[in-house]
């Protein structure tokens, strides 16, 4: 105690590095309202302006924390110095917390994942809800509820994780192979009874056609925007039964693929 007395008693710049620190303080949180502000009366999206809030709120901490290790270099050092065996103890225990922060810049600058993402960890599905220096906000989504999560930023670099979309959007895709005949007829049944299964939801349904041989193509129904709520794997077997009922000579045809 009598080493950090005798820093502040003999440091003749303490009260000019206080009033940087009071200035540093106001001049961001001045910024950071203004930006918020601005972002909040654009026309965009809500994910986008997710987004741009992030990315102001922690561009502003990682200045006043760059400012303030500047501002008070000289004393962080002597400081350190002074009491090394409390500094070794304070990274102990703050071992995760200093962990996630260095795991933030890792997954912005890997483009790992993004607001508005959906991604899988740990055997949980959720949207990227927020992100901040030191943890992830997930928000999931289950058939009767929804539950948050906040992850600590670590855990995307120490476990394996899945980013399942792109922007947000989940993609599936349903493969049918069958013959060339009727194909126009086909693709119209499959759109029809895919969209029969997806009413009252965003998604989306797209066809495409792939030329195998002669005689054989494949059809490939893409689901865009599907909501985490239903389950995909009962919609695929439900459009592929469909399909072999209503056309019965393409059943050996598809089992064989």
């Amino acid at each position: 105690m009598e080493s950090i007395y005798k820093f502040f008693k003999y440091n003749t710049n303490f009260y000019t590095e206080i009033a940087s620190t009071l200035l540093i303080l106001a001049v961001s949180i001045c910024i950071a309202l203004f930006s918020s502000f601005f972002i909040k009366k654009q026309d965009w999206n809500s994910i986008t302006k997710r987004r741009y809030l992030s990315f102001v709120r922690n561009l502003a901490s990682i200045s006043v924390l760059v400012l303030l290790f500047f501002t008070w270099r000289g004393e962080i050092k002597a400081f350190i110095i002074s009491v090394s065996a409390l500094t070794v103890g304070l990274f102990v225990a703050f071992k995760e917390v200093i962990l996630s922060f260095f795991s933030y810049f890792i997954i912005s600058s890997n483009q790992l994942f993004k607001i508005g993402d959906i991604i899988e960890v740990d055997g949980k599905i959720g949207k990227v809800a927020d992100r901040t220096l030191l943890y992830t906000k997930l928000s999931l989504v289950q058939l009767n509820h929804s539950q948050t999560l906040m992850l600590p930023n670590n855990l995307f670099t120490t476990t394996k994780f899945t980013n399942l979309s792109a922007n947000g959007v989940i993609s599936k895709t349903i493969i049918l192979y069958t013959s060339n005949e009727v194909m126009d007829e086909k693709i119209q049944f499959l759109k029809n009874v895919v969209q029969s299964r997806l009413t009252n939801t965003l998604a989306i349904v797209e066809i495409y056609l792939e030329s195998i041989d002669a005689s054989v193509s494949c059809l490939k129904v893409l689901v865009k925007n599907l909501d985490l709520a239903l389950d995909f794997n009962t919609i695929k077997n439900e459009v592929s039964t469909s399909f072999m009922k209503t056309y019965p000579t393409d059943l050996i045809l598809y089992t064989k693929r």
